[in-house]
């Protein structure tokens, strides 16, 4: 099927032991056969070819040279076999076919090691384990995709296989900047698989053209000797449970070695959306974005101060006071904004909304406080001491007898897939690493240590700084409450 298929790109992942690599390895054998065959045509057939004149060149490649030496040693075993004609020379890392056809290994070590293959033309690239690799790495290199054969220019491709997770290590040689990048391209707009993504695009000429991607799944019941997958299935099943849903199941949304990984459980920390109690504390948190993601979300907390966060609001290129629209929007649907002083809620916000903005403009925060959404500075002293908060109540659950000490409504999409994927700071192994997608991470630790007060220290209603910490309220927004209806506030918390 892998070889069959005839997308611009298709990445088969998932779990190991499926035969990935020896898969990517034999991809190219259409095209060395192609080119051979032409080199027994007659001279005075059109797609004739002198015997070494092929211009045909693939690109076979890892991100660093150890991890590529076991797939050079399988590759010529392979290829001598098709072809005894076929040539490796060590020092240049390229083989060499009959026809003339040339596969060249290639690593990519450094982050801007793509640079390396900027001149050259390849009518077949090849990433494997491609979550090693980073984003611009894989795009830039994809783009020397071409040909000025005109047979080969009809089979260009780019494929890729690869388990779901990578980590960076202390002292490891390469950095993956976003761990989730291959997820999100290939995996999250069909994560059942085998359904081509076409992306229209327009040509100088005016007409147009598609792109096509494919994400195949891949299992350990891919491999066709029964013997190893009875074995190292027996294997896997006696790891950790996030190691069998990576390595057996290919489970994309469980990211092995990242900073949570191993406290994050899909069963224990999401849960269905319900009605919250009117008697809960309540909230929301913000991370800033402007060119980058930002994020709202709302938090609520139960009689044992364990915190559910009920909804996301993720934005992008949006001023402070459309976001105070849109938080508006959605409070008074869930009967919690008055007429007479605004949001009923308050909480911490990136402290970048108190930046100022110069001697006439008002700060973010003073902007968005004067239409009736109030937030308070989010404690940023300690980027470790803010996570090591969230991790101990991802761990609060008594060997999962118990609620844990934070969950997520299901609806809260981007918080649960991004939030297993977070890595660990290769020079602080202690600290969650920053940039990337970590927008939703930062708004959940800022709620941690928020709520870290307790339920005494949030106030219900009014204004940061009211000193209500009371769940009442005065009779107009009793009234207010009212005319909204319950079906109005039962809403809340459903997304």
């Amino acid at each position: 099927m892998f070889h069959s298929r005839t997308e611009s790109e298709v990445m088969w992942g998932g779990a190991a032991g499926g035969g990935k690599t020896t898969v990517l390895i034999a991809d190219i054998l259409p095209r060395v056969k192609l080119d051979h065959d032409r080199c027994l045509l007659p001279r005075e057939h059109p797609h004739h070819l002198q015997w070494g004149a092929s211009k045909g060149s693939a690109l076979h490649l890892r991100r660093t040279f150890p991890m590529l030496a076991k797939n050079i040693k399988n590759a010529n075993l392979l290829y001598r076999a098709v072809d005894p004609g076929y040539e490796y020379n060590q020092q240049d890392h390229l083989g060499r076919f009959s026809s003339g056809y040339q596969i060249r290994f290639g690593h990519c070590q450094h982050a801007g090691d793509y640079h390396q293959y900027i001149g050259d033309e390849f009518d077949w690239v090849g990433f494997d384990e491609l979550v090693q690799f980073n984003q611009e790495q894989y795009e830039q290199i994809s783009a020397r995709v071409r040909s000025s054969d005109p047979l080969l220019r009809q089979m260009l491709k780019v494929r890729a296989t690869s388990n779901p997770f990578t980590r960076n290590e202390e002292g490891e040689s390469i950095v993956v900047v976003d761990p989730t990048w291959v997820r999100r391209m290939f995996v999250e707009p069909c994560p059942e698989g085998n359904k081509v993504l076409v992306r229209w695009v327009t040509r100088r000429d005016g007409t147009k053209a598609k792109l096509t991607r494919l994400f195949m799944p891949a299992t350990l019941y891919d491999n066709p000797d029964p013997e190893f997958v009875s074995l190292y299935e027996l294997t896997l099943l006696g790891r950790p449970t996030h190691i069998q849903q990576a390595y057996l199941h290919g489970n994309w949304f469980i990211t092995v070695g990242s900073f949570y990984g191993e406290a994050w459980n899909d069963r224990l920390h999401v849960v269905k959306p319900f009605k919250i109690p009117r008697d809960w504390k309540q909230w929301r948190s913000m991370d800033w974005g402007y060119k980058t993601t930002g994020v709202v979300l709302w938090w609520a907390m139960d009689e044992d101060e364990n915190i559910y966060c009920t909804r996301e609001y993720t934005f992008k290129e949006k001023t402070d006071l459309e976001v105070a629209a849109r938080i508006k929007e959605i409070e008074t649907a869930a009967g919690l904004w008055s007429a007479k002083a605004g949001s009923k809620l308050t909480g911490p916000a990136d402290t970048q909304l108190w930046e100022e903005r110069g001697d006439t403009s008002m700060s973010k925060a003073e902007a968005m406080q004067s239409v009736g959404v109030h937030w308070v500075r989010a404690d940023k002293k300690s980027r470790q001491h803010n996570s090591e908060k969230f991790m101990s109540r991802l761990l609060d659950h008594r060997h999962n007898t118990t609620l844990p000490g934070i969950m997520f409504f299901s609806d809260c999409g981007q918080c649960i897939q991004t939030i297993p994927g977070i890595q660990g700071d290769p020079n602080d192994l202690e600290t969650p690493m920053k940039g990337g997608q970590d927008h939703h991470h930062d708004a959940v630790v800022y709620s941690c240590a928020y709520a870290s007060r307790g339920a005494a220290g949030i106030p219900m209603f009014g204004k940061p700084g009211s000193g209500s910490n009371d769940n009442s309220m005065d009779d107009d927004d009793d009234d207010e409450d009212k005319s909204d209806g319950a079906e109005s506030r039962g809403q809340w918390g459903y997304g």
